[in-house]
C-alpha cells in the first residue's frame, strides 16, 4: 500500500511537471467554465436538498435499510452517529455516519446525487457536451471531479442496495427514483468522458473493484442477514447473543469499508 501510494503521488507531480500543453486557462476559458460550474453546482445542489432535506422519506429509508442505527451497538468509530438529543431528522447525524451508512449498503449516494440531472442539463445539447469535455480536458479541478463522480459510481451497485431496501425495509418507490438519478449520472459521465466504460482511463482502479467486489458481496449479504437478527433480538435477549450479534456485525462493517475503500 506505501509503494502504491508513493507511486501514484510521483506519477501525479511529474505528470504535472512535465506537461506540455497549457497550464493555466485563458480569461474567456475561466469565465465559461466557472459560469457553467455555478450551473451545474445549483443544479445539483436543489436535487440533493429536494430529496435529502424538504422530505423525511430518504432519512427514513437511511434509517431502515443502513446498519447507522447499530454502528454505536457495536462500537464502531470514535463519535455517536447521531448529535446528542437529536435523532429525528437528517440534521441529527453527524456527516461521517451519514456517508458511511450509505456506502456500507453500496448505494454510495453522498458521492452522486444530484449530478446526473446537472449534468445532463448541461450535456443535452451539443453545445453543451461539448463544453463539458472542454472542461474535463482543460481544466484539472473539474476533471478531478468528474474522476470522483466516476470513481463512486464504479463502486455502486444498486442489486445489493435493493436487496438492503428490500430485507430491511424501505420506501422501494424512492429506491427506483434513486436508481435513476444514478443511472442518469453514470450516462452523463460516460457521455463527457466519450467512453463505453466507467474508469476507461484508471484500469488499476477498474481491475481492483473488479477484484474486490466477488469478496465484499457476501459480506453484504452476510451484513443484511445479521441486521435482520439483530433487530428481531427481543429485548430480554441473553447478553451473550447480543454480544456475537455484534461482534459479527462489526466485522461486516470494517470488512466492507476496506473492500471498497471508502469510508463515506
Amino acid at each position: 500500500m506505501a509503494e502504491r501510494t508513493l507511486e501514484v503521488m510521483l506519477a501525479g507531480v511529474l505528470l504535472h511537471d512535465f506537461d506540455e500543453g497549457p497550464k493555466t486557462l485563458s480569461a474567456d476559458e475561466q469565465r465559461e467554465f466557472r459560469a457553467v460550474m455555478t450551473d451545474l453546482a445549483a443544479r445539483s445542489l436543489a436535487v440533493y436538498r429536494e430529496l435529502v432535506h424538504e422530505h423525511d422519506a430518504l432519512f427514513t429509508l437511511f434509517r431502515t435499510a443502513t446498519p447507522v442505527d447499530e454502528l454505536g451497538d457495536a462500537r464502531f468509530g470514535s463519535r455517536p452517529s447521531y448529535r446528542p438529543g437529536a435523532r429525528a431528522g437528517i440534521t441529527g447525524i453527524r456527516a461521517i455516519p451519514w456517508g458511511f451508512g450509505w456506502t456500507q449498503i453500496r448505494l454510495m449516494l453522498t458521492g452522486w446525487l444530484g449530478a446526473g440531472t446537472a449534468l445532463s442539463h448541461q450535456a443535452s445539447t451539443p453545445a453543451g457536451l461539448d463544453v463539458l469535455r472542454r472542461m474535463a480536458a482543460r481544466w484539472p479541478f473539474f476533471d478531478d471531479l468528474l474522476g470522483k463522480i466516476e470513481m463512486v459510481c464504479a463502486k455502486t451497485d444498486l442489486e445489493i442496495a435493493r436487496a438492503y431496501v428490500r430485507n430491511l425495509g424501505g420506501d422501494l418507490e424512492l429506491l427506483s427514483r434513486l436508481e435513476g438519478e444514478f443511472e442518469s449520472t453514470m450516462d452523463a459521465v460516460l457521455r463527457v468522458r466519450d467512453s463505453a466504460a466507467l474508469l476507461r482511463d484508471n484500469a488499476v482502479l477498474q481491475s481492483a473493484i473488479a477484484l474486490r467486489n466477488p469478496y465484499v458481496d457476501p459480506l453484504s449479504l452476510l451484513q443484511i442477514s445479521l441486521l435482520r437478527r439483530k433487530r428481531a433480538l427481543a429485548n430480554g435477549a441473553e447478553e451473550e447473543t447480543r454480544a456475537a450479534v455484534d461482534a459479527a456485525l462489526a466485522t461486516t462493517v470494517s470488512g466492507i469499508a476496506q473492500g471498497l475503500r471508502n469510508t463515506g
